[in-house]
């Protein structure tokens, strides 16, 4: 992967990139910072050859949320 930045997501703002909101899965009333990453595949590299929009790698991704201590989810 390559250019790979935080997007713009509707929570408040803390920094650049960082955002706060609350905890969308009803573990108390806990606040919790977020990110949305954007980025472009990149065919030539392991992992990403026959990657698409709708066919998204794990490889890059899993040792991206390793290297930083990340969890991820889709909600």
């Amino acid at each position: 992967m390559k250019n790979f930045k935080s997007g713009e997501p509707s929570f408040q703002k803390v920094e650049d990139g960082i955002y706060k909101t609350k905890c969308p899965y009803g573990a108390g009333n806990e606040d919790i910072f977020v990110t949305s990453p954007t980025f472009a595949m990149e065919p030539e590299s392991y992992g990403e050859e026959d990657a698409s929009p709708q066919n998204m790698p794990q490889a890059p991704i899993e040792g991206i949320l390793d290297e930083f201590g990340l969890f991820v989810t889709d909600f």
